[in-house]
C-alpha cells in the first residue's frame, strides 16, 4: 500500500512555498486546494489502483459493515478507525474473483468467476447476520459468469454471460428460484445488460440492454424497446459502442443516463420526459460524455449525482436535467482521480453522511459531507 499524500514535482516548489501561507478563498479551486495541502487518503487498506464495481452496507449481529466488489471482496466496519480486509471466496473455487454484489432481504449475493479465463462459478449467497458463510445458488442461473446483480422491487435481477458463445441472459427471482426475463424480440445475444430499475410512479420496469432501453408494465410480460413518451423521450440506441449508461428512481422520478451525452427524466412513469438541452461534451472535445451510475445523496437535498467514464461525476440540482446551469461537473476542485476519473459506481451511506465513489483503476474514494454540495474527499 503506497502512501496516500499526493506530491507535486519540484517545478512547482516556488509556487507551493508562496501558497503555504495563503488561505484566499477567491483563488481558483485548484490553487486553493494546493494552498491547503490537503491529504487525499486515510490509508484504510484498500488498494490504490483497484477497480471498484459495486458497494453495499449490511448488518452482522448488530454491527454495520461496508462490502465492496473490486476483483476481490473487501469488508470494513463503518467506524472512522475501521480498515478494509479481504473476504475469502467460497471454499474450493480456484482463482475466484468477484465484481458483482447485492443485498436481497437479509442475504448477501455475489457472483464469482475464474479470473484465469473469465469462466463463471455462478451465484453464491450468505446470510448477512453470519457473513461470510457461502452457499451456491444451485438453480438457474448457475455455473455461469454473473455480470449484473440488482435488487429491484424486491426481485433480484441477475445478468449472466455463459462465455461459450451462447451470449447473455437476464433472470429475476426471489433469491432461490429464478425466471428468464421475457422479450417481445430477443436482444442480440452479444449485448450485455447494463442496469434495471422500477419507476415509483406507475410501477413499470425498465432495462438498459446495451445501448437500448426496454420497458414493460410489469415483470412477467414481454419487454419491448421503448419508443413512446411525449416531450424529449430517450430514443434507442442511446449509446454507441462501447456502451454505457444507468437507471435510477429516487421515489420522485426515473432517470436514464447514456453514452450519448444526455440525461433523461420522467416523473410520471414514462408519459412525459425532459432531457439535457444539448449533449454534454467529453473532455476530449470530440465526443460526448459517457454517463454511468446514479446516486441521490440525501445530505445534498434534492440533488442527483451521475458518474461518467472519463470526467468524474456531475451534480444535477433538484434533478433538473433540462436546466444547463443546474448540471455541474464535480468535485469543485481538481482531484485527478475523481475530476478526470472513470466511475463504475456511487454509494451513499445516509446514516454516516458518506458518499463513496468506485473508480476504474483509481481505488475507492470516500466523501465526508461538509455542507451544501461540498464533500471532503479521501482515498480509502
Amino acid at each position: 500500500m503506497t502512501g496516500k499524500i499526493r506530491y507535486i514535482g519540484f517545478a512547482f516548489l516556488a509556487a507551493l512555498l508562496a501558497l503555504t501561507s495563503c488561505r484566499d478563498l477567491a483563488l481558483q479551486p485548484v490553487f486553493y486546494a494546493l494552498s491547503q495541502e490537503v491529504p487525499l487518503g486515510d490509508d484504510k487498506g484498500f488498494p490504490d489502483v483497484a477497480s471498484v464495481f459495486k458497494m453495499v452496507k449490511f448488518n452482522d449481529t448488530g454491527t454495520d459493515y461496508y462490502l465492496a466488489a473490486a476483483g476481490r471482496l473487501y469488508v470494513r466496519g463503518v467506524l472512522a478507525t475501521d480498515t478494509w480486509t479481504v473476504v475469502a471466496p467460497p471454499p474450493g473455487l480456484a482463482n475466484a474473483m468477484c465484481n458483482t454484489l447485492e443485498i436481497l432481504g437479509t442475504d448477501i449475493y455475489a457472483g464469482f468467476y475464474d479470473n484465469t479465463d473469465g469462466s463463471g462459478y455462478g451465484l453464491w449467497t450468505s446470510p448477512a447476520a453470519s457473513f461470510p458463510i457461502w452457499t451456491e445458488v444451485m438453480t438457474e442461473p448457475n455455473d455461469v459468469e454473473i455480470t449484473l446483480l440488482k435488487n429491484v422491487g424486491g426481485q433480484l435481477f441477475v445478468g449472466t454471460n455463459a462465455n461459450d458463445g451462447t451470449g447473455n441472459a437476464l433472470y429475476y427471482g426471489n433469491g432461490a428460484v429464478f425466471t428468464l426475463v421475457d422479450w417481445a424480440v430477443d436482444p442480440p445475444v452479444e449485448v450485455g445488460f447494463l442496469d434495471v430499475a422500477q419507476a415509483t410512479i406507475g410501477g413499470s420496469y425498465w432495462i438498459l440492454v446495451g445501448g437500448s432501453l426496454y420497458q414493460n408494465a410489469a415483470i412477467g410480460g414481454a419487454f419491448t424497446v421503448y419508443s413512446a413518451g411525449a416531450g424529449s423521450p430517450p430514443v434507442s440506441p442511446l449509446s454507441g459502442p462501447p456502451v454505457s449508461g444507468g437507471l435510477f428512481d429516487d421515489g420522485v422520478a426515473l432517470y436514464v443516463s447514456a453514452g450519448n451525452g444526455h440525461l433523461y427524466r420522467t416523473d410520471d412513469g414514462g408519459t412525459n420526459w425532459t432531457k439535457t438541452t444539448t449533449a454534454i461534451p467529453n473532455v476530449d472535445g470530440e465526443s460526448t460524455a459517457r454517463f454511468t451510475a446514479f446516486a441521490a445523496p440525501g445530505a445534498d437535498v434534492g440533488a442527483i449525482y451521475v458518474g461518467t467514464q472519463s470526467q468524474g461525476y456531475y451534480r444535477i440540482a433538484d434533478g433538473n436535467v433540462d436546466v444547463p446551469t443546474d448540471i455541474t461537473r464535480q468535485p469543485a476542485y481538481n482531484i485527478t482521480a475523481l475530476y478526470s476519473g472513470s466511475l463504475n459506481c456511487l454509494f451513499y451511506d445516509a446514516v454516516n453522511l458518506r458518499l463513496f465513489l468506485g473508480t476504474n483503476g483509481s481505488g475507492l474514494w470516500r466523501g465526508d459531507y461538509a455542507s451544501g454540495y461540498v464533500w471532503t474527499w479521501k482515498q480509502e
